[in-house]
């Protein structure tokens, strides 16, 4: 009897220690976790910053792999209103390290706005590809991607032109290069598209406010086309 009694005492404790444990919800898919799949960005750096969302490490994980694929290396909380900025050593711990490695290096390329940068010419993949001076010296005229692996002309830094080398390449672009602007700056007219006041590439905006955030990492506003951020007020004139 004594043991009974014991068994379920015992049984009732740990019960109640689960119960008390998965009491945390994730702040994106606010799902009840234990404490042992949250994280909390406080935990890994001073307990002085304001930010104290919650996320499961499934949903943290899954959030910044996108960032950092799109090319954002400045990875802010994704609780809204919150503009803490993660870092890759607060995440270290839960992250595969092929995603470490790359946030570290967008944030050391993109870091330098003031310096030309080459990406993949692949519009489904666009992945920087390195300081424009030093493409030429990473990569040969015809070399794949190191992301889509696709082959691509490092020299012209477009897809590959197959059937002709670089100076014939060149020689048709020169005299097609008029016609296909024009053709372009009409669809982009048409579209409404905007320029990026820093880098001057063409963004298109599909959905959502007029608060830009081009590849480059330029924020802007979609409307007037002036530089802005997210945290300061912007009135359109």
């Amino acid at each position: 009897m004594k043991l009974s009694l014991f068994g379920k005492k015992d049984s009732s404790k740990q019960i109640s220690s689960d119960a008390h444990e998965a009491k945390k919800t994730c702040g994106i898919c606010f799902d009840t976790k234990t404490d042992s799949d949250i994280f909390n960005i406080r935990s890994t750096i001073l307990k002085r910053r304001k930010c104290n969302h919650l996320f499961c490490v499934d949903c943290i994980c899954k959030y910044v792999e996108v960032q950092i694929n799109d090319n954002a290396y400045k990875v802010l909380c994704p609780s809204p209103n919150c503009f803490v900025k993660y870092k890759p050593k607060h995440l270290k711990h839960i992250l595969p390290k092929q995603l470490i490695v790359k946030w570290e290096f967008l944030a050391s390329e993109l870091s330098k706005p003031s310096e030309p940068k080459t990406y993949c010419p692949y519009a489904n993949c666009s992945v920087l590809l390195g300081k424009e001076n030093d493409i030429g010296r990473e990569f040969n005229s015809s070399s794949r991607c190191p992301s889509c692996h696709r082959q691509f002309c490092a020299k012209c830094k477009v897809p590959w032109h197959a059937g002709m080398n670089c100076q014939k390449f060149q020689q048709f672009k020169r005299n097609d290069k008029n016609d296909l602007d024009k053709k372009f700056l009409v669809l982009a007219k048409e579209q409404q598209w905007k320029r990026c006041p820093n880098c001057f590439m063409y963004v298109k905006k599909s959905a959502g406010c007029s608060l830009m955030k081009c590849r480059c990492g330029c924020k802007f506003c979609y409307k007037c086309g002036k530089k802005r951020s997210f945290t300061s007020a912007h009135t359109c004139k």
